[in-house]
């Protein structure tokens, strides 16, 4: 009976906005007459073609409006690459899908990282992997029939399974965001980051993690963190719902989110050109990291006590950062002692052949420097 109920209720939906749709298109007929009979002196066949080209955007943005309205109250759906939970909650279709290569690049990336891992043990610098669980295993609860597939599935369980039988350190950052989530959102509903909240409880953990783990002495410094605003933030899933303009009404609410800024508590949140740094810890990763509105950065530092310089870049995957790092981090950073990664489960099986390319030539060069420093033996 509510199928029934849902399903007449769309159909009059659609019904109604294909009509005024009609409508709308009816009452703007493009006037072709009027170009005609303007001149080119006065400039007004100029401005009627301006007019005449700006109504057919109308009309084409109208157009894609209606159709995404259709899907999305219809069928549920979004553009190709959205996954529609409840409750408002949306997802990427990266945590849900996968291509024929996935698997391949899993298990490249898997062992790119058991390499990174070596390359820093060489060199005695700790790495500490800080996963981000996919948003669609954190909050698997908001989904609909949509379902990741089997690789995305056992990703996580991969990931720790495999790196911590190589030796490498993977804290669980999955178990400190499900024990948070009862009390905070750990993700953003539109969008595909974590909430400041979800990033402290990862950092939270994280830095107890490296504290059982490594026994290190690092130039400890007081931080504190400070509540700036509360901002709207209309989510990068929004993208795939293009309700805007005629339609906008229709889209979830937009996601509310505090700011925070973490500075030394001897600073004031100002520069002091004599507070005590230390260039031993970086952080690589992704825009979990680099964008300031989930203060990652920020909340590490104040659970580590210590400095973090910070090499996270936004639109480049855990990967390809990474990789640059190894091949600068010695002269800017000659003290290094501890290195977080940031890794998004969702990026784990995404292809970064590029990168393979240059460790494959990285690991030839190293063979061959071995081979001519390699001692004779004189018999």
């Amino acid at each position: 009976m509510i199928k029934l109920y849902q399903f007449i209720h769309s159909s009059i939906f659609v019904i109604t906005i294909v009509s005024v749709g009609i409508v709308s298109l009816a009452n703007k007929p493009l006037d072709m007459n009027a170009i005609k009979e303007t001149t080119v002196l006065n400039g007004e066949t100029a401005r009627a073609l301006e007019t005449n080209y700006d109504e057919k955007l109308s009309i084409k943005q109208f157009a894609v409006n209606l159709w995404a309205a259709v899907e999305y109250r219809l069928f549920n759906e979004g553009k190709q690459g959205l996954v529609i939970g409840k409750e408002g909650w949306l997802y990427t279709d990266e945590e849900f899908k996968s291509s024929e290569k996935s698997q391949w690049a899993l298990q490249n990336n898997l062992s790119f990282i058991k390499w990174i891992n070596k390359e820093f043990s060489k060199r005695h610098v700790n790495l500490i992997i800080v996963p981000v669980p996919a948003k669609a295993r954190v909050y698997a609860d908001k989904l609909n029939k949509d379902k990741p597939d089997n690789l995305h599935i056992n990703t996580y369980q991969v990931l720790l399974t495999e790196l911590r039988a190589a030796s490498v350190h993977v804290a669980d950052s999955y178990q400190a965001m499900q024990r948070d989530k009862k009390s905070h959102a750990q993700f953003l509903k539109t969008d595909t980051h974590w909430t400041p909240d979800g990033a402290k409880a990862v950092a939270n953990h994280a830095a107890q993690y490296i504290t059982s783990k490594t026994k290190m002495e690092l130039v400890t410094n007081e931080y504190v963190t400070e509540r700036k605003q509360t901002k709207e933030l209309k989510g990068d899933l929004f993208n795939y719902l293009p309700l805007s303009p005629w339609f906008e009404d229709l889209l979830p609410d937009s996601d509310q989110i505090t700011l925070y800024q973490t500075y030394q508590a001897s600073d004031e949140a100002v520069d002091d050109l004599f507070a005590e740094t230390s260039d031993t810890v970086a952080l690589v990763g992704t825009s979990y990291s680099a964008n300031p509105n989930w203060n990652f950065e920020g909340a590490l530092k104040q659970a580590l006590s210590t400095d973090i310089i910070n090499y996270a870049e936004e639109g480049q995957g855990p990967i390809k950062p990474m990789m640059r790092f190894l091949q600068t981090y010695e002269t800017e950073m000659p003290d290094l002692k501890l290195v977080i990664w940031e890794i998004p489960e969702r990026y784990l099986s995404v292809a970064y052949q590029d990168v393979y390319a240059k460790r494959e030539a990285m690991e030839i060069n190293d063979t061959l420097i071995a081979k001519e420093f390699k001692p004779t033996l004189n018999l």
